[in-house]
């Protein structure tokens, strides 16, 4: 082989074990996700699922979750038990275990309550009165969450939501 070949596949070469490399790293990083997730209590095949879903046109997109409505509506007609299941009061949620694990900061807490809250928790907002975080806190929080991206919602302390 000339040199030229033998300098192209070199190079071919250490780039496909840098590639490589940066694909087990990447694996390895989402087995730790993965990890983290199942330790909060979190359906990591589920939010899997729900991410694939994003990530795909939203011509696409919209057809998958038409198909999952779908199946919500006709599985007890056709003899498939698929209730959508109210977490239980008495069970505490991840951001409740959370909370009374360590004091956050109002950034961590905010973070902790979008976090529950694009998880589908209902209680997400509640759970920070019900930890008996200051009105000041709250008011603080309030405002970190009313800057996130993707948060629909306001409560007002001492309010109706």
């Amino acid at each position: 082989m000339s040199n030229t070949t033998n300098a192209r596949l070199g190079a071919y070469a250490d780039r496909l074990e840098r590639i490589k490399t940066e694909i087990k790293g990447l694996q390895d990083d989402l087995k730790d996700l993965k990890a983290e997730m199942k330790g909060e209590g979190i359906n990591q095949d589920a939010v899997d699922k729900l991410v694939a879903i994003r990530m795909k046109d939203k011509s696409k997109a919209d057809k998958q979750i038409e198909l999952f409505q779908d199946m919500l509506l006709y599985a007890p007609h056709v003899g498939v038990t698929m209730d959508l299941v109210e977490p239980n009061p008495a069970d505490p949620t991840p951001l409740e275990t959370a909370i009374a694990a360590a004091p956050l900061s109002l950034e961590e807490m905010a973070e902790k309550v979008i976090e529950a809250a694009r998880a589908g928790d209902p209680r997400a907002l509640s759970v920070i009165a019900a930890a008996k975080v200051s009105p000041d806190a709250m008011a603080g929080v309030a405002g970190v969450m009313a800057g996130q991206p993707g948060y629909f919602g306001t409560f007002a302390v001492g309010g109706a939501a």
